[in-house]
């Protein structure tokens, strides 16, 4: 069986920008965690961006909490 070698391409990222949103609107993590109904760790790697997959019910709490659309929140980068 020949093994093939995919090439990667650059497809760009998809960083979460919350902190951003955080600043403007003086909330800190942990109110937005209580806000959310999350743990302070859970939404503490939101705001640092370190998280791999994201859940989709958390993004819809987070945009109704702090009033705002997905992308106030989500950005993508070439």
């Amino acid at each position: 069986m020949e093994r093939r070698i995919v090439e990667r391409k650059d497809y760009g990222e998809v960083q979460i920008i919350l902190s951003k949103v955080l600043k403007s609107k003086g909330i800190t993590v942990n109110k937005l965690a209580t806000l959310v109904d999350s743990r302070y760790d859970t939404v503490k790697s939101y705001v640092d961006n370190n998280i791999q997959r994201t859940g989709l019910d958390l993004l819809a709490r987070i945009c109704y909490a702090l009033d705002c659309k997905l992308q106030d929140i989500i950005e993508y980068k070439k």
